[in-house]
């Protein structure tokens, strides 16, 4: 008989109906069958497992009764026993208990104790008769149990000499591969199971044994070895039932042999597109920046440049001669910078756009290397103007005419990141106003300078727009308009577009970033295809220029990350993709007549300021022979004088409190005082109570500096409003402290709990007593260096959050009292010279007036004629390009991979967990009724298609009674209609079950309805903002200027949304270290109640919504367990690695976050 946990008739007594017990000893396991756990009324998790645990229910009293059952088990002469005690209940109620219990002895030593409890209150017996059948059974049990471990004493005996007798062959064996001269392991079912001594002298390389796990034949890893950077190739050399054998090969020399081989070939490559060096140029000398080029490009015929520069210097000797230089300043200004044009030798491109929309990526894959900075956030603050040149060679200047040349290893993307980018040059601070770049690679025609400027819309940031619209934008010959696609025209691009149009000048469309459409599948079939997608991106922003009154311009779809990948290989698949061979071509038949599209764009420029002129002149002379007011003007004049002198005055002063309450608080903010002073507090006391004393005294100190703070600030607010009410100007009152910044201390007591709450884990009390009886008191020891240490987290946080509020407060300040003082002093100055211009208008001789509009007049129908003629003769390139270029529609790795059968199988269960992951945010669990609002309503009813799992919803959307919508119209489906006007609309059941939408019209349309509390329908509806993240810094300013703007901050809870994910492919880690850290800084300087949850997706594909919480959990601080610990999160959640998320695409992104903000920090 053998030991048999499962006898029958132990399991009989286990599940009948009755108190039973069975315990193993030594082992002490405990089975309890199901009618005790019921009699004691204990919950399944609550069992004991063993018979200690068994013995801690029996009341403190009938401690006695518990050293009687010890005595039991320890004696050798009593079979059962009798005993009474309490023992507690699942009811929290002591009741007392009648155990019978046995003993199984072997050899005298206890092997199981049965028994069973029997609650007193029930009929007992007198005397604990043991049951004659029982006893028998259990000696024959003991029995067996002694016979079976005499046989496994004798079977461990042999096996025990047969592992000595292979662990001895083993060990011989490993002597003999130790010497082996190569790395090499053996593996087994994905584990190394022997490894000899080079292989473990690589183990300083982290990542070599998860690599060598899972390494196939070919594989290479390159890491840090003991000789250095080595590369080792993996060779699986035999493969049996035990195992495989894995050998390591240095192929480090043979790999940079390679590359050398391919570097020689690359440079033969280049020198194909390189130009041949200026003859005479040494190796040691510095060459111009200046282009020098043929004279069949850089000069033009007499007939053609001479005649725009003799017509524009006519016109300038008209206007200076006939005293109307003085009355139209701006006009005579822009015609003397019109002439100064005319000398350049080059035909200038403007690269213009939306911040983030992908110029400076152009500007890099035409100058055939990636040294500008590309972020999701606003970079290029500086102009950068580009050429082909002899060498390469960066040219800084800065304010004051200084100047700096870079060449060689010092020209670097680190180095242009410190000059251009707003991270790293905030504000322009090194004073940088150009940068010229030459490089004998670029691609760009000799002739042409490429003109990289700043992006529009960036938050914060209106210089950017003050410089393109009204400096760099008017001197440019061609504008390059750079749009991203899904990114319709915006009231920026409006108002760029706006500038072009008053300039006359041509504009080409590049829709960039094509290279990153996917196509739309639902349930494995295509929906939408990439082909399909980018088609209706090329008409819609043809309808956007049309509509803003465009004519004459061009639409080419680019690829600017695929054209610098495949710069230097031309054959290539993806140089034919990115479509830069038709950007090429265009470019260089501008080349071909430069001289002639010089002055043709030129002239139209000033064909159109003559115009102007000329209407300024006419509506001068219509308004000449009026009957003056010499006295009353004269009076205006010295009003207006007065004024300007007492606004700027105030100007000063106003500029100068505010300077004075930011440098005062500034230093009262620094932390090195405050942290010196905590940790002197913290290290002079050595009890509880004196570091609870020193921290009410530190909570008082803190509210004492909040409050001076607060109203030193609110007493230099109150005088620059009196100052503004004295100049009749709105003084606003939204510069208080906003109530919604936490910038208290944490209270002590509360952090008192938090150390008694973590003392199981942490140990940060010394011990724990029993004293008195029955009762468990905690000795609090607080560890100082260990509060010393969160104290000065919290208080750094602090005073950030007031150093950060300051810098709100003087932002808010300058904004409404200096920019008012500001706004108010150029009206004045613009009044006072319409005062001066109409005292010069009385003193203007008609016949002088009428002579120089003759004049203008000849000149603008001269300079017309020839710009005919050479538009005539030589057609422009733009109208030889179609505006729906040809979209080359090759498909991605990914894409070309072949399917599975189970592949659209596999697809729509995917697409099933996007409405799963969507109802999982955490505002959604007490919200059923969402509103969708966004810049576009096309983004709230992608995703609405989206949750119906209906794809096709959006382009067959219509209300029930089957007309299509306005754009004004508010949109409904759901139960429970809204209060406001709307129109129902028919959707799937399976969104109707768990909400209701309402789908706002687009910001701009919505904007427009009066009667609209939005206060009142975010207290009732939860609103899904869609933001522009694929250019954050725009999107953000889109937000800001949305009709919602006022009462969003007030929204209890939000959701931020976009369906841009698959703009993200390349650059996975801009989610969470740009997107999401510009979002917060938005929210925070801007008092929002509350931070919003996430919903950032792709067609079906949610996992962009994981991939930033996750990324939320690293910091500069993270190391490499945090990294590899967010990846193995990743794997726990049930997250698939489909692409983009790869496990190698997340270890890199993942790996990125730490130090991307390391840089910012």
């Amino acid at each position: 008989m053998t030991q048999d946990l499962n006898n029958p008739w132990l399991e009989f007594l286990l599940q009948a109906e009755l108190p039973f017990f069975d315990a193993e000893l030594p082992l002490e396991t405990l089975r309890i069958s199901e009618a005790l756990r019921l009699l004691l009324r204990l919950p399944q998790k609550l069992l004991p497992a063993t018979l200690s645990q068994w013995s801690e229910l029996c009341h403190p009293d009938d401690h006695s009764q518990n050293l009687k059952l010890l005595e039991f088990l320890r004696s050798s002469k009593e079979p059962s026993l009798s005993l009474k005690r309490r023992l507690y209940c699942g009811d929290g109620v002591y009741r007392p208990f009648l155990l019978r219990a046995f003993c199984l002895r072997i050899d005298g030593q206890p092997k199981r104790l049965l028994g069973w409890e029997t609650e007193l209150k029930a009929s007992l017996p007198q005397s604990p008769i043991p049951n004659p059948r029982l006893l028998e059974e259990l000696r024959k049990h003991s029995l067996a149990l002694a016979q079976e471990r005499d046989l496994l004493s004798r079977k461990l005996a042999l096996q025990a000499q047969e592992t000595h007798r292979r662990q001895k062959q083993l060990e011989e064996a490993h002597s003999i591969l130790n010497g082996f001269p190569q790395p090499f392991a053996l593996r087994s079912a994905g584990e190394l199971t022997f490894v000899n001594e080079l292989f473990r002298a690589l183990a300083q390389n982290p990542g070599l044994n998860s690599w060598a796990s899972s390494s196939q034949d070919g594989d290479e890893l390159s890491g840090l070895g003991p000789f250095g950077q080595r590369t080792f190739s993996a060779s699986v050399l035999s493969r049996g039932e035990r195992g495989e054998l894995l050998l390591l090969q240095d192929v480090t020399e043979l790999r940079e042999r390679e590359q050398e081989a391919w570097r020689l070939r690359r440079a033969l490559r280049k020198d194909e597109y390189l130009s041949a060096p200026r003859p005479g140029l040494r190796d040691d000398e510095e060459p111009s920046l200046q282009p020098d080029l043929p004279a069949s490009l850089g000069s033009a015929p007499h007939d053609e440049s001479e005649l725009l520069s003799e017509v524009l210097r006519k016109s300038l000797d008209i206007l200076t001669n006939s005293g109307l230089s003085v009355l139209l300043p701006s006009r005579f200004k822009q015609l003397h910078s019109s002439l100064e044009t005319t000398r350049h030798a080059e035909l200038t491109l403007g690269v213009t756009g939306i911040t983030s929309s992908g110029k400076s990526t152009l500007v890099n894959a035409l100058m055939g290397e990636p040294l500008l900075p590309e972020e999701t956030r606003a970079t290029t603050n500086s102009v950068v103007q580009c050429r082909k040149g002899p060498k390469r060679i960066l040219e800084v200047e800065y304010e004051g005419g200084t100047k700096e040349s870079f060449m060689g290893g010092r020209l670097t993307s680190d180095l242009l990141d410190s000059l251009t980018s707003e991270r790293a040059n905030p504000g322009n601070k090194r004073r940088v106003t150009r940068l010229t770049w030459a490089s004998p690679g670029s691609v760009l025609p000799e002739g042409l300078t490429l003109w990289d400027t700043p992006g529009l819309d960036a938050c914060d940031l209106q210089g950017h727009t003050d410089l393109v619209l009204r400096e760099l934008l008017p001197s440019m010959d061609l504008v390059l308009y750079v749009t991203s696609i899904r990114s319709r025209l915006k009231a920026a691009d409006m108002e760029l577009l706006n500038a072009v149009l008053e300039q006359g000048q041509r504009v080409l469309f590049l829709l960039s970033q094509t290279d990153l459409e996917r196509d739309d599948t639902e349930g494995g079939q295509v929906i939408h295809s990439r082909r399909q997608k980018l088609a209706a991106y090329v008409q819609e922003l043809h309808d956007d220029a049309v509509r803003a009154g465009l004519k004459g311009f061009a639409i080419l779809p680019v690829s600017s990350r695929l054209a610098v990948t495949h710069f230097y290989d031309r054959d290539s698949a993806g140089w034919q993709e990115s479509n830069f061979t038709s950007l090429l071509f265009l470019l260089d038949s501008f080349r071909t007549h430069l001289s002639q599209w010089k002055t043709l764009a030129r002239g139209k420029r000033a064909l159109v300021l003559l115009r102007r002129t000329l209407a300024d002149l006419e509506l001068l002379a219509k308004t000449k022979g009026d009957i003056g007011r010499d006295l009353e003007l004269e009076r205006e004049q010295e009003r207006r004088q007065k004024n300007i002198y007492e606004i700027r005055d105030s100007h000063r002063w106003a500029s100068a409190e505010i300077s004075a309450v930011r440098n005062e608080w500034k230093r009262e903010l620094a932390p090195g005082p405050h942290l010196e002073r905590m940790a002197r507090d913290t290290r002079d006391v050595h009890t509880l109570k004196g570091i609870r004393d020193r921290y009410l005294r530190w909570g008082a100190d803190w509210s004492n500096l909040t409050a001076r703070m607060t109203e030193r600030m609110d007493r230099a607010r109150l005088a620059c409003h009196e100052i503004l009410e004295r100049h009749g100007l709105d003084a606003s009152e939204k510069s208080r402290l906003e109530p919604n910044l936490r910038i208290e201390l944490p209270d002590f007591e509360r952090y008192i709990r938090h150390q008694a709450f973590e003392m199981r884990s942490r140990g940060w009390f010394e011990d724990l007593q029993f004293w008195p009886k029955n009762k468990t008191v905690f000795r609090q020891f607080v560890d100082r260096e260990k509060m010393l240490e969160e104290g000065r987290a919290v208080l750094t946080e602090r005073l950030k959050l007031l150093d950060e509020h300051l810098s709100w407060w003087e932002h808010k300040m300058r904004e409404e009292v200096c920019g008012a003082l500001y706004h108010e002093l150029a009206r004045e100055v613009e009044a006072l010279t319409e005062t001066q211009r109409a005292i010069e208008e009385k003193k203007l001789d008609p016949a002088l007036l009428d002579s120089a509009i003759k004049g203008l007049q000849d000149c603008e129908s001269e300079l017309r004629s020839a710009l005919n003629k050479i538009e005539t003769t030589y057609p422009s390139p733009l109208s030889t390009l179609p505006e729906g270029q040809e979209i080359n529609t090759a498909p991605s790795p990914e894409e070309s991979s072949p399917q599975s059968i189970f592949g659209p199988l596999l697809e729509a269960f995917q697409e099933q967990k996007f409405q799963s992951r969507f109802f999982s945010l955490p505002t959604l669990s007490t919200h059923r009724r969402i509103v969708l609002l966004g810049l576009r309503r096309h983004d709230s009813l992608r995703l609405l298609s989206r949750l119906a799992h209906e794809a096709t919803l959006i382009d067959s959307l219509k209300s029930t009674d089957g007309r299509e919508f306005r754009e004004d119209e508010w949109l409904f489906c759901g139960r429970t209609p809204p209060s406001l006007p709307y129109v129902p609309i028919e959707a799937p059941d399976s969104i109707l079950n768990e909400l209701e939408v309402l789908v706002a019209p687009s910001d701009t349309a919505a904007g427009a309805l009066p009667f609209l509390d939005w206060n009142d329908l975010f207290a009732e509806w939860l609103p899904v903002v869609h933001l522009d993240i694929a250019r954050i810094d725009s999107g953000l300013s889109d937000l800001a200027r949305a009709p919602y703007a006022q009462a969003l901050p007030h929204a209890q809870h939000w959701i931020v949304a976009s369906g841009q994910g698959a703009l993200f492919h390349t650059r996975l880690s801009h989610l969470a270290t740009n997107v999401s850290t510009r979002l917060e800084a938005f929210i925070r300087l801007r008092g929002y109640r509350s931070s919003p949850d996430w919903f950032v997706y792709e067609n079906y594909d949610p996992r962009y919504t994981d991939f930033i919480l996750l990324g939320q959990q690293l910091d500069s601080r993270s190391r490499e367990e945090d990294v590899r610990a967010t990846l193995a999160l990743w794997k726990d959640t049930g997250l698939d690695f489909r692409p983009p998320f790869t496990e190698s695409a997340l270890q890199i992104a993942f790996w990125k976050i730490p130090k991307e903000m390391l840089q910012k920090s």
